[in-house]
């Protein structure tokens, strides 16, 4: 098989979808007649310059979960969660008893879990095997997170899955990353972007100890200053200090971009991977659209660039990881109150 490159996924994004500017104009303009504007409608009118179909619903939607460790956690004293591993994580969802399978179901959504290299983790049954790196990405402390080769594999992998869920007709679209580590490397990719120490986007959240806080913030600081990565090349920080997780994340935006499936953002790693796509692809900024107030200075940083401002001026009550869930009633409502507003208009013409 031909190895994908930097110059193929730049050949296949040089034409990406657009949203249809004059149906977001007319959905905007039935909700000023109405004397209802606000973030949710505005949300609403970008939504259906993507969705085409005479319904404009977001009822045909997935929520995608990437799984993957990295080596930087061997660097010791980084994790919250104790022994609640990656594999755990993704076997909980498999079984479908963990928080995330409670939310898709409460909203009607389809979730899809993608393994890109886990430890310890066995073929499970309702979960896309995908171990572009057995064990996961490699420690940035040490050497390079992902070789090229495997860098642009898990690029090209999300693409193919965001094709297939356009084949499916899916119309909307959310993701995340699954695991501990990825959080942390999504705060490194961050730092180098806006050229910020690590502790300067770091939450300081009470319930976590000082000396958790001060033990990443030196392990992401070491491992930014060993890989040195340029800021201005966007695969190379991704290369040096990603995961596989922020990789294929990227590519499944990048296919999204491809297809034209509007993307909800919520944790930290889904918008380090949008950011990534948009320094890349800018073209792709429209796609993306926020849901939850971040929690963290870094995921505040990278909501300004991508200039979203988020609808629920608040944190999720559940982890980021899934926090993009919570909107889609509010949505369904949204969708619904304009169908019954718009067929109002149309009666009252005759």
């Amino acid at each position: 098989m031909k190895t994908y490159t930097r110059a193929d996924f730049f050949l296949d994004l040089s034409q990406t979808a657009v949203p249809d500017e004059n149906r977001i104009r007319q959905v905007s303009e039935t909700w000023t007649l109405q004397g209802r504007t606000g973030l949710l409608t505005t949300l609403h009118a970008r939504l259906t310059g993507w969705i085409d179909r005479d319904s404009w619903n977001v009822k045909d939607r997935a929520f995608f979960l990437f799984a993957s460790d990295s080596g930087l956690m061997d660097e010791g004293g980084l994790s919250s969660t104790g022994d609640r591993s990656t594999a755990r994580e993704v076997l909980s969802l498999s079984r479908g008893n963990h928080p995330v399978n409670i939310l898709a179901r409460l909203t009607d959504s389809r979730l899809v879990t993608v393994n890109m290299g886990s430890r310890g983790l066995d073929s499970l049954g309702q979960v896309i095997q995908l171990p572009v790196m057995e064990g996961g990405s490699l420690n940035p402390v040490e050497e390079d997170a992902m070789t090229e080769e495997a860098m642009m594999t898990a690029i090209r992998a999300g693409m193919e899955l965001a094709s297939q869920a356009a084949d499916q007709g899916l119309t909307l679209l959310a993701a995340d990353g699954m695991s501990e580590s990825g959080r942390l490397i999504a705060t490194a990719v961050l730092s180098v972007y806006f050229d910020r120490a690590p502790e300067d986007l770091m939450e300081r959240d009470p319930d976590l100890p000082d000396q958790l806080f001060d033990r990443r913030a030196y392990v992401l600081s070491s491992a930014i200053a060993r890989r040195a990565p340029n800021p201005y090349n966007t695969l190379d920080v991704l290369r040096q200090l990603g995961n596989l997780e922020l990789a294929s994340m990227t590519g499944f935006f990048a296919g999204a971009a491809l297809y034209g499936l509007p993307v909800l953002l919520g944790g930290r790693v889904s918008l380090t991977a949008a950011l990534t796509l948009v320094r890349l692809i800018p073209e792709s900024r429209p796609l993306f659209f926020a849901t939850h107030q971040a929690g963290d200075p870094g995921s505040e940083l990278a909501l300004r660039e991508l200039g979203l401002t988020p609808v629920i001026d608040d944190r999720a009550p559940f982890s980021g990881r899934a926090s993009a869930l919570s909107l889609l009633p509010l949505l369904d409502l949204t969708c619904a109150l304009y169908h019954e507003l718009e067929d109002g208009l149309e009666k009252d013409s005759f």
